[in-house]
């Protein structure tokens, strides 16, 4: 396997693993409603809150490639 597959498939992976921590955090700090059928429900995030995750990205991203 040469490095630029190695390079992919951990960054795939930690990316991976990010997502899920992210969707942990995100599900641990909304609250959870249930309707009369027993269907949960979760408020979307605001626009607001996704542009400043979206950012916080970009941010981190810029800082790993040093530019």
């Amino acid at each position: 396997m040469n490095l630029k597959t190695r390079v992919l498939l951990m960054g795939g992976l930690l990316g991976a693993l990010v997502g899920v921590l992210a969707a942990y955090i995100y599900f641990n700090n909304t609250p959870v409603t249930v309707d009369e059928a027993g269907q949960e429900s979760m408020e979307p995030p605001s626009a607001g809150q996704s542009v400043r995750v979206g950012l916080g990205v970009l941010t981190v991203l810029k800082m790993l490639t040093g530019e």
